[in-house]
């Protein structure tokens, strides 16, 4: 007797039926989370190295204070909060990344729910932020603090278009508590604050909401959340303005014209490198759909959102002298871009085929972004350098364990030696004087480390550490040792690390 495979199968299995599960709420959830736990088995397969900015943080979670040098201290709390329980290291990091990819997805998949008529748009928009290239990229790999506060921007307008929408007191709450996160991810996230303030006046029928008085419980629940950095930040202030300043301009001031021209065109650059994707596609959705009108007030709310934050970078460079702009600082605010754009259509407005294209292009994105770690895995032994992916930071820290260094205080300007020091040394604790962050000299044994590329002097940056600890110091090239870090690459090459032990405390 044959038995064909439909009747096996029992019905025949569509992509259309695997779309529509896909898009469901739980469906999606299984996505979400499987293309972040591939994401980072794939980070943990490529190398046990800490990247820059995942090495500073593992330095600055060692403890848990009201803030660190030029960042807000949000992310690394809750680092501090996660390596209690797996430890410095990889594992902490990548847990926390991919509890905030899956924030971000799930909060974008909520607004898109709550302000787009077409509902089968809800699950594409879910991960339309892989529409913005480098974002798309480097959130998976790299971004931190810009990750953190992607989620706060979307959580931000999740929340005030729910107060726009229905105006509920827990609205107000859930505002107050996405802004406080917001302050607490990044600098730049006062701009998303006016602009949520300067959009609820624009917009007529949310004006109102926005003057309720319980808009004091939003404002009082992003105080209280703000609080401890912000007792902090009050002794601080003038050196993180400082370093927020040097950070946005070059190194030069120019002329306050030229400055201004350089500023606007840093915009444009950035701007366009984030949209080069997203506006064409966009324009292809909407080139025969017509808006719904009247417009609802969250929409409008969200369209006058937007071109807030664009006036205020504007303003940015004519009043403040900003002349330099990145991506990952500009690419959350446009975040909501996509969802603004086809909340303003109609259900079935983007016509039969806009639904599956906006579908398969985010996922091919997703799988592009998957394809090229897998490339970084496969290459990884081919890729050598000053950072080759493939030091051997075990060893180093078995040396200077070995030279009765285990139990020390190092301090470093170089913050991925250090970093990856950290986690192989236990009893040992990691300084990185950086920012606003001082030189706390312990009792113990202080080393010095710098690599050895800088030569046998000790560097000048590490200099105010040094005379703030012991006053003046006369360097002794006798104390001066020479560890070597290895590389596990074939055609690597090893790194020479100094290091110097400080004389005893006066």
């Amino acid at each position: 007797m044959r038995i064909g495979i439909p009747k096996l199968l029992g019905r025949r299995v569509r992509l259309t039926h695997l779309a529509r599960r896909a898009g469901s709420g739980r469906g999606l959830a299984l996505l979400a989370v499987a293309w972040v736990a591939a994401s980072g088995l794939l980070r943990l397969a490529l190398t046990d190295n800490l990247q820059p900015d995942d090495a500073e943080l593992v330095v600055s979670a060692q403890e848990l204070r009201g803030g660190y040098s030029d960042q807000p201290p949000l992310y690394t709390w809750m680092l501090w909060a996660v390596f209690r329980v797996t430890g410095p290291g990889l594992v902490g990091l990548g847990v926390v990344r991919a509890a905030l990819l899956l924030a971000l997805f799930g909060l974008t998949y909520r607004t898109a729910k709550l302000l787009v008529p077409d509902r089968r748009l809800a699950a594409p928009l879910a991960f339309s932020s892989l529409l913005l290239p480098a974002y798309g990229w480097h959130v998976a790999t790299y971004l931190t603090h810009s990750l953190l506060l992607g989620v706060a921007v979307m959580g931000t307008v999740y929340a005030a278009a729910r107060v726009a929408r229905f105006g509920a007191t827990r609205d107000y709450a859930l505002l107050g508590v996405a802004v406080g996160v917001g302050a607490l991810a990044k600098y730049n996230f006062p701009l998303v604050t006016a602009a949520t303030a300067g959009a609820g006046l624009a917009v007529p029928a949310a004006r109102g909401r926005l003057l309720d008085r319980r808009v004091l419980l939003a404002a009082g629940v992003a105080l209280a959340l703000l609080a401890p950095h912000l007792v902090w930040l009050a002794g601080a202030w003038e050196d993180v303005f400082r370093l927020v300043r040097n950070k946005s301009n070059r190194a030069e001031s120019p002329p306050y014209w030229e400055g201004v021209v350089q500023g606007l065109w840093a915009a444009v650059v950035c701007l366009a490198g984030c949209v080069f994707i997203v506006g064409p596609l966009l324009a292809w959705l909407g080139r025969q759909a017509r808006p719904v009108t009247p417009e609802r007030p969250e929409v409008a709310w969200l369209g006058w959102f937007l071109a807030g934050l664009a006036l205020l970078h504007v303003a940015l460079v004519f009043g403040f002298g900003v002349t330099r702009f990145q991506d990952r600082w500009v690419q959350p605010l446009l975040l909501p871009l996509p969802v603004w754009y086809l909340a303003r259509f109609a259900p079935g407005a983007v016509g039969r085929w806009g639904v599956p294209v906006l579908a398969w292009i985010t996922a091919g994105l997703a799988a592009a972004v998957l394809a090229g770690q897998v490339a970084q895995v496969a290459l990884v032994y081919r890729l050598p350098g000053r950072y080759d992916l493939r030091l051997d930071y075990p060893r180093l820290a078995a040396e200077l364990d070995a030279a009765g260094f285990g139990n020390a205080t190092f301090v470093a300007i170089d913050r991925e030696i250090i970093g990856n020091l950290l986690p192989h040394m236990p009893g040992a604790t990691m300084q990185y004087p950086a920012g606003v962050e001082p030189f706390r000299r312990p009792a113990g044994t202080v080393v010095l480390l710098w690599d050895a590329q800088l030569g046998e002097n000790l560097p000048l940056k590490l200099m105010p550490a040094v005379e703030s600890s012991v006053g003046e110091f006369q360097f002794r090239p006798a104390r001066l040792r020479t560890f070597t870090l290895h590389s596990r690459n074939p055609d690597g090459r090893p790194v020479g690390v100094r290091a110097y032990a400080l004389p005893a405390k006066r």
